[in-house]
C-alpha cells in the first residue's frame, strides 16, 4: 500500500486498540503474542511497527526492527492483552495487521513485489491473509479509494457498487474462514469493518457530491437512506474499529441535516452547538455519544480558537462517562493554552524550493501569516485558490510576510506546485509530514492550519480566519500590522 493514501493510511494506523472491547469492569489476561517474518530482497535494513496509542488522537507508538542477515525479523509481544491491529511499514510500503494475545504470526514477502507476495503462517494468519488479499484488490483503502467508488454520478450507481463492494469483502472473508480458522474477535472486528465502512460510504459520497457541486447528487430520496436500518447506531462494541468510528461521524452530520431540513448555520458558533446537540439525540447516552462528543471538542480545539472550544468542555466533562476521554480533553487543552495570544511562537528553520534556509526568526519585525498545508489536501488546495487576492492586497507592504509550510512527504510533489502555482510574493517551504518538527512543535493534528505571529515573535491568533474569509482575514492581517512599522524600522 503506497503513502500516497496518506489520508487513510493515517486513520488506517488508529485501528491499534482492540478490535472488540473486554466487559466493563473486567481485566483481560495477557499472553505471549510473536510476530515474525522474513524479507527477500529487502528494500531497507529495517521494519518499522506501530500501534496507534489514542483513538481519539491518533497519537503513535512507533518500534523499529532491524533485519537479521538473512531478512527476518522477530518482535514479541509480552503484554498484549486484548485484539490489536498493527501497522507494519518497510520502505514506502505500508500493511495492517491483525493479532490477538496467544497469535504466532509469521509473515513473508519480496521486496520487489511486496503485495503480490506477501503471505502469512502460523496461528493468526488466516484475517491477515484476508487483509492482504484486500490490499492486492484495491479493496482495503475504502470503498472511496476503490475502483468501485470512482465516477459516481447517481444515487443508483452509488447503491450498487457500494453493495458490491460489500459483498466482494463479505466473499472474501468467507474463504479466508475456509482456509483457516478465525476466531470471533477475528470476524467481529472484519464485519464491522466491513458493514461500517458500506454505509458510511453511502452517507459521505452524496455529502462530498453536494459539497464538490453544490448540489445533491441525483437519484437521491428519502427511501435512498433506508440502509440506514441495517445497521445497529450506536453500537459500542465496535468502537476499536476505524469503520465504524467514521460511520459514527459521517451519521452525526447525515441526522444534523435532517432535523436542520435546510442549509446548515453559516455562523460558526451555531454550526458548533448544533452538532453537539445533534450528536446527544443520535448516540443517546452511549460510549459512541461520549467518543463522538470528545472528537467534536478536539476538532473545535485543532480548528477553533482556544476560546470557542472552551464553552463546551464544561458540558462534555458533565455528559462524559469515559475517564480516558476526559483525560485526554483536558491535557489537550492544556497544551493548547500554550498558544494563547501572546505566547511565543515556536522557532522553525526550514528549505524553501531553492534550497534556501529560512527560520521564523529572519521574519522578525514583520507579521506572518502562517499556512500548513499539503498538495493532497482538498480543503488546503481551496484555500489555496482563494489566497492569491489576499497576497495581491498585502503586495508591496514590506510589515507583512506570508509563508507556506507543506506538510508533504513527496517532496517533488511539492515543488511540482510550487513550480506550477506559485505566487509572487510568498515563500513556500517543506517539512516532510505531520511528524516534522516544525509540525508538532506546533501541534499540528490536522490542516490546513493557519496561524497569526507578531513582529516580536508571539502569537496573535492561533486559528485566525482563513483566505477563503476574505474580509475577516484582511481586517486581522491589518490589526495585527499596528505595531508592525516601527519594529521593522528598527531592523
Amino acid at each position: 500500500m503506497r503513502r500516497g493514501y496518506s489520508l487513510f493510511l493515517a486513520l488506517l494506523a488508529s485501528l491499534l486498540a482492540a478490535a472488540c472491547s473486554a466487559p466493563a469492569g473486567s481485566t483481560p489476561a495477557t499472553r505471549l503474542t510473536l510476530l515474525r517474518g522474513r524479507i527477500t530482497h529487502p528494500l531497507d535494513s529495517v521494519v518499522t511497527v506501530t500501534r496507534v496509542r489514542e483513538s481519539l488522537t491518533y497519537r503513535e507508538d512507533s518500534l523499529q526492527l532491524r533485519l537479521g542477515p538473512d531478512g527476518t525479523f522477530r518482535l514479541r509481544l509480552d503484554t498484549l492483552s486484548r485484539p490489536t491491529e498493527l501497522a507494519l511499514l518497510h520502505g514506502e510500503h505500508r500493511f495492517a495487521l491483525f493479532v490477538e494475545p496467544g497469535d504466532s504470526v509469521h509473515l513473508s514477502f519480496d521486496g520487489q513485489q511486496p503485495e503480490a507476495s506477501l503471505r502469512y503462517a502460523g496461528r493468526g494468519a488466516s484475517l491477515n491473509n484476508y487483509l492482504a488479499e484486500l490490499d492486492r484488490q484495491g479493496l482495503l483503502a475504502g470503498f472511496d479509494l476503490s475502483p468501485m467508488g470512482q465516477g459516481i454520478a447517481h444515487a443508483d450507481t452509488l447503491r450498487h457498487r457500494a453493495e458490491q463492494f460489500r459483498r466482494q469483502r463479505q466473499h472474501l472473508l468467507h474463504r479466508a474462514a475456509a482456509a483457516g480458522p478465525l476466531s470471533g474477535a477475528a470476524q467481529r472486528f472484519a464485519r464491522f469493518a466491513t458493514d461500517y465502512e458500506w454505509a458510511g460510504a453511502l452517507l459521505r459520497v452524496p455529502a462530498e457530491y453536494r459539497y464538490e457541486r453544490g448540489r445533491p447528487l441525483p437519484g437521491l430520496s428519502p427511501a435512498y437512506y433506508d440502509f440506514l436500518r441495517r445497521v445497529p447506531v450506536p453500537q459500542d462494541s465496535a468502537l476499536a474499529v476505524t469503520d465504524y468510528r467514521l460511520f459514527l461521524m459521517a451519521y452525526l452530520g447525515h441526522t444534523l441535516r435532517q432535523r436542520a431540513a435546510g442549509p446548515l448555520p453559516a455562523n460558526a458558533a451555531q454550526t458548533d452547538r448544533a452538532y453537539l446537540a445533534a450528536a446527544r439525540v443520535a448516540f443517546g447516552s452511549s460510549r459512541s455519544r461520549d467518543y463522538v462528543l470528545a472528537r467534536l471538542l478536539y476538532e473545535l480545539l485543532l480548528f477553533r480558537r482556544l476560546s470557542e472550544a472552551e464553552p463546551y468542555l464544561a458540558d462534555f466533562l458533565r455528559l462524559n462517562r469515559d475517564s480516558t476521554l476526559a483525560r485526554i480533553i483536558r491535557r489537550e487543552f492544556a497544551a493548547r493554552r500554550q498558544f494563547a495570544p501572546g505566547q511565543p511562537a515556536p522557532p522553525f528553520a526550514l528549505r524553501d524550493s531553492s534550497g534556501q534556509e529560512v527560520t521564523l526568526s529572519s521574519f522578525r519585525g514583520k507579521v506572518v501569516y502562517l499556512d500548513f498545508w499539503a498538495t493532497w489536501c482538498r480543503p488546503c488546495l481551496e484555500e489555496m485558490r482563494a489566497a492569491p487576492a489576499l497576497y495581491r492586497r498585502f503586495a508591496g507592504r514590506p510589515e507583512v510576510a506570508f509563508v507556506a509550510v507543506s506538510l508533504d512527504h513527496d517532496a517533488l510533489a511539492w515543488r511540482r506546485w510550487v513550480r506550477r502555482n506559485g505566487q509572487p510574493g510568498v515563500v513556500y517551504v517543506h517539512a516532510p509530514g505531520l511528524e516534522a518538527p516544525v509540525a508538532t512543535s506546533y501541534r499540528i493534528k490536522g490542516i490546513p492550519s493557519y496561524w497569526l505571529i507578531g513582529p516580536d515573535g508571539r502569537i496573535v491568533d492561533s486559528a485566525p480566519p482563513r483566505p477563503s474569509q476574505p474580509l475577516e482575514v484582511r481586517k486581522a492581517i491589518e490589526q495585527a500590522t499596528r505595531s508592525a512599522p516601527a519594529a521593522v524600522a528598527r531592523r
